[in-house]
């Protein structure tokens, strides 16, 4: 019976390798600080001979002032390779590595043209452990995604639509924009109309911006194709009147970072649904007293100031006089400053102040005017006969008035 014989098997990790590009985005001629980082699996055992080299592709170039560097944990070590100044290499020889130990070198690089810089090094390699993978990392080089933002109008009146219009675009010649992401918050009184309208030659998502009422227009996930531009347009109305100015957040695409933000303003004129009526004598005898009484009042939204009210008094009817009483905050005359106003003949005030009226739609309740027309009727039967007259109220011509059926008011 002859001996035993034991050997032990150590059985190693091919050392790992990783890569990375930061900044990322950047400019074209802008550095970008490339990092391998190539380690030691291995709990208990030195790797040697550890090596890698990493040639870039074609238009990927160290800078002119490149700064290579290598730094390794304790006790482990390497040879940095190339990373000249306009070369295109970059590696580690006859490095050492400490279980768990590490090496990492950092070159600048940088590229003239934009585009999309795909990058994988060599497999990495050691003496004992083997041969490991490959890393790979992009880097995209270029220009920011861009934005316009436009208002079909200038000035609108409450409550009716125009467009708003984002224009993206890609400036650059090579580089895909990817993950393409805007958000737009529209100011207060700012919304989307009743009929949105939303059209998108963008793509990707759009999460907020086509359903009334909305106040924001949210895209993400388009993608952007070089030398290009793409269209956001949706219709909005402004809900409350003021100069709305409204400046969406900054574009952004994954691939092409961040560009700038759009302004436009808009100026939002008020709206407001006046109304008017007339009751008075219906029968009277020849050469008696007529009196006729108008009431006069603002349902809202907006408070208003130069409202005009016309009665022109049939000739029919003589010796005309009226005044005019305020109720609550309205004014007869604000030129005058009064809660007061009388005259003779036709009625045609222009400088009535109502603000909104609390209560139903269909009556005075709170703020309004009491006009009180009183006349004499003809001596003879008048041609034609009965006697019509009405009168009307309007909004300044800034003002919006979206009711024009209570806007008149007739009594025979």
């Amino acid at each position: 019976t002859g001996g035993t014989a034991s050997a032990a098997l150590t059985v190693l990790s091919p050392p790992s390798i990783s890569k990375s590009f930061s900044v990322n985005p950047v400019a074209t001629n802008a550095p970008s600080v490339l990092t391998l980082t190539v380690s030691n699996p291995n709990s208990g055992t030195i790797l040697a001979g550890v090596a890698v080299t990493d040639t870039y592709p074609a238009g990927l170039f160290n800078t002119s002032t490149p700064s290579p560097a290598i730094t390794c944990s304790s006790g482990s070590s390497g040879i940095f390779t190339g990373g000249s100044g306009g070369g295109n290499t970059i590696g580690l020889s006859g490095g050492t590595l400490q279980p768990g130990g590490l090496c990492t070198i950092t070159v600048n690089v940088s590229s003239s043209t934009d585009g999309s810089y795909l990058n994988t090094t060599g497999s990495v390699s050691s003496s004992n452990g083997g041969t490991g993978g490959t890393a790979s990392a992009t880097l995209n080089v270029g220009t920011p995604p861009s934005v316009t933002k436009t208002f079909g109008v200038s000035s609108l009146l409450q409550n009716q639509p125009t467009t708003l219009t984002l224009t993206i675009t890609n400036s650059n010649a090579n580089l895909v924009f990817s993950g393409l992401a805007l958000t737009d918050n529209f100011p207060s009184g700012l919304q989307i109309y009743t009929t949105p309208n939303l059209s998108n030659t963008c793509g990707g998502v759009i999460s907020s911006g086509g359903t009334a009422g909305q106040t924001s227009l949210v895209l993400s996930g388009a993608t952007l194709a070089p030398s290009s531009s793409c269209q956001l347009q949706v219709n909005v109305t402004g809900i409350s009147s003021g100069l709305k100015t409204n400046t969406t957040n900054a574009v952004t695409s994954t691939t092409g970072g961040t560009g700038n933000t759009a302004s436009a303003s808009i100026t939002v004129t008020p709206s407001t649904d006046l109304a008017i009526r007339k009751t008075g004598s219906v029968n009277v005898n020849l050469n008696t007293p007529v009196t006729y009484t108008l009431q006069v009042w603002n349902n809202g939204p907006d408070n208003i100031t130069g409202v005009s009210v016309s009665d022109i008094i049939p000739t029919a009817l003589t010796s005309v006089s009226w005044s005019c009483v305020a109720t609550g905050t309205a004014d007869c005359d604000t030129t005058a400053g009064g809660s007061s106003a009388t005259g003779t003949g036709n009625i045609t005030m222009s400088n009535i102040s109502l603000n909104i009226d609390t209560g139903p739609s269909t009556s005075a309740d709170a703020n309004y005017l009491i006009i009180t027309v009183t006349a004499t009727a003809p001596a003879t039967a008048p041609t034609p006969n009965p006697i019509t007259n009405t009168a009307t109220v309007t909004a300044p011509a800034s003002t919006n008035d979206p009711n024009g059926s209570n806007n008149s008011s007739s009594q025979s």
